[in-house]
């Protein structure tokens, strides 16, 4: 699980306002007991990155889950997931740099990007599923 953890590029966030959920593709780092998800400033929407939705529902209700998925349209024998389950909060910046190290280093696009270091998600996970078809 652990390598899954460390290589996986792409993960899916689910988070909720206790009313609706919300789901979005992430990128991640594991540090070994907690995942950290960058908050990248977007320009579309908005150059304030508490503005997004994720962030305004784990401020209202931390549970989260975090997905990471394969799916092998030839070899069904490679299908897993990982789902963790657990509690978000929404860390400064300053509280994100050894996540953010790790981030440059796993994600090359983010060596020459700045515009995520303002702050990032830490998840605590509580329960952890695993599931392999092979």
């Amino acid at each position: 699980m652990k390598s899954i953890l460390d290589t996986a590029n792409v993960a899916r966030l689910a988070t909720s306002d206790n009313d609706q959920p919300y789901l979005v593709p992430v990128v991640f780092v594991f540090d070994g007991i907690h995942i950290y998800i960058p908050i990248d400033t977007k320009k579309k929407m908005s150059d304030m990155p508490g503005d997004l939705k994720r962030v305004r529902n784990i401020l209202k209700n931390p549970k989260v889950a975090f997905l990471i998925d394969r799916y092998d349209d030839d070899d069904w024998m490679k299908l897993y997931f990982i789902m963790i389950i657990g509690k978000a909060s929404i860390l400064p910046g300053q509280s994100c740099g050894e996540a953010f190290e790790k981030l440059s280093a796993k994600y090359p696009q983010y060596r020459t990007t700045t515009g995520y270091r303002n702050m990032c998600i830490k998840i605590k996970p509580e329960r952890i599923t695993v599931w392999q078809n092979s």
